[in-house]
């Protein structure tokens, strides 16, 4: 495979992901259950194979929380809501992990200016979807929801801190839409879950899973 393989393994990840989507709203289980899997595992191989990368710390902790990921998807696949609490720890390892990456490029003010509009935008939230949730996944869901938070506003600091960095301004950058897309993704399913429904959520959190989870992947890459 060649150094850089985002013009060749990526027509895969979209393919995967259609299928992966259509597979979801049309009814192909089978298809689903193969193609979701399969597309992280493929952006998985992204992050692994992008040359060069950030730096070798950063390139290994992107990986196993994507690969984090990848666990949490085959979790939340399973029937049966006993999968939910494996699949929600499996994800908020992988936000730790991504924290750890992005923790270092910037300063604590600059973290903490970052995590205020994903706090306030969590907050809104919960307050409408406590009262929906099940008293057993109170705690859970809401340290996961911090975690979130923190890693999408850890990111954006990291995006601030180094936008004018000629070498490292692109992967702060996709790191940051990752992480955002990552808060918008989960919103989406946690309403579906707890709050009635959304229309053709398949479509919505399948489609913005991949994307965050792309760019985090996309920005191992040091252009």
């Amino acid at each position: 495979m060649p150094a850089n393989p985002w013009r060749f393994l990526l027509p895969a990840v979209v393919a995967c992901a259609v299928g992966a989507i259509g597979g979801s709203l049309l009814g192909g289980p089978w298809l689903y259950y193969v193609l979701k899997p399969l597309t992280t595992l493929l952006i998985f191989v992204l992050a692994w194979k992008a040359m060069p990368s950030v730096s070798p710390r950063y390139r290994a902790l992107v990986l196993v929380g994507i690969a984090f990921s990848l666990c949490g998807d085959v979790f939340l696949m399973l029937p049966g809501a006993r999968w939910f609490l494996p699949g929600l720890a499996s994800f908020l390892l992988a936000h730790l992990c991504f924290i750890a990456a992005f923790f270092k490029d910037s300063t604590f003010a600059q973290k903490v200016a970052g995590f205020a509009p994903f706090a306030i935008f969590a907050a809104i939230n919960l307050f409408f979807l406590i009262p929906k949730l099940p008293h057993d996944l109170l705690v859970p869901v809401l340290v996961y929801v911090f975690v979130l938070a923190s890693m999408a506003g850890t990111a954006l600091a990291r995006w601030r801190n180094l936008r004018n960095a000629p070498t490292l301004t692109e992967s702060a950058w996709h790191a940051a839409l990752g992480g955002a897309v990552f808060v918008i993704s989960d919103c989406v399913l946690a309403w579906d879950l707890f709050g009635g429904g959304v229309p053709l959520h398949e479509v919505w959190i399948l489609s913005t899973y991949f994307f965050a989870i792309f760019h985090i992947a996309r920005s191992v890459q040091h252009d």
